[in-house]
């Protein structure tokens, strides 16, 4: 018999246990030949003897485990039949007997880890309390640094921005104007002309310096400010 109608058969002898606890079988044992590798199947899967010993096998683990089937004992899911107990079938079946040893003493307390997450929660909310000389300083520190900066540099960047706008839009419509009058008024025209590029080019260099403001200024104050308030925390640290 191979693998797959090996693994086909122990679930069908397995069907009338809970799903989940069913799947987790399979899913263990599946993952048990891939450990043994390709060349070691067959070895493991005699080892393992008939789907029905296996089937067995693992019913006995769950009975052993916990009364209401909640767990595995530590010989479930590794378990062998006694004839075979002291049979090597390799290298890595030997450590993943271990292993799976192992995992049916985590599934039996695993609820008991999970009971543990309200005293880590207490614990963190303990470390906040204790930490708090330090936390509230800084989280102002920096409330006041942000208050600052917005207070500073939105407003150039406001005005930086509409005044860009403005002479882009009015050298340009000075800039047609002129154009349309360069036949009429010609002196008058080029004049025209010249101070619309002008303008254009004041609403382009005031974009331009914008876009220095937000690409250089900015993030330099935003590493002062974090400098500084990593120079309160270090001092704050010292005092205590």
């Amino acid at each position: 018999m191979n693998r797959i109608d090996f693994m086909k058969r122990v679930e069908l002898l397995l069907s009338d246990l809970p799903e989940s606890e069913r799947r987790e079988a399979i899913q263990y044992y599946n993952d048990y030949l891939n450990d043994a590798g390709v060349e070691n199947e067959e070895e493991v899967l005699e080892a393992l003897g008939t789907p029905e010993e296996l089937a067995q096998s693992i019913r006995e683990g769950l009975r052993e485990g916990d009364p209401e089937r909640g767990g595995f004992s530590e010989e479930g899911y590794s378990r062998e039949p006694k004839e075979r107990e002291n049979e090597v079938i390799s290298q890595r079946g030997a450590a993943r007997k271990e292993g799976g040893r192992d995992y049916g003493r985590r599934y039996r307390t695993g609820g008991k880890k999970r009971g543990m997450s309200g005293g880590t929660v207490a614990l963190i909310v303990i470390l906040c309390i204790l930490a708090s000389p330090v936390i509230l300083p800084v989280a102002l520190a920096l409330g006041i640094v942000a208050v600052v900066l917005a207070a500073v540099f939105i407003p150039l960047i406001l005005v930086f921005l509409l005044l860009g706008v403005i002479f882009i839009a009015v050298g340009a419509v000075a800039f047609f104007e002129s154009l349309a009058d360069l036949f009429l008024f010609p002196a008058g025209a080029l004049m025209g002309i010249g101070a619309s590029l002008i303008t254009v080019g004041c609403g382009i260099l005031l974009t331009m310096l914008l876009v220095f403001l937000l690409g250089k200024l900015f993030p330099n104050a935003c590493r002062k400010a974090a400098d500084f308030c990593g120079g309160l925390f270090r001092k704050k640290g010292g005092r205590g």
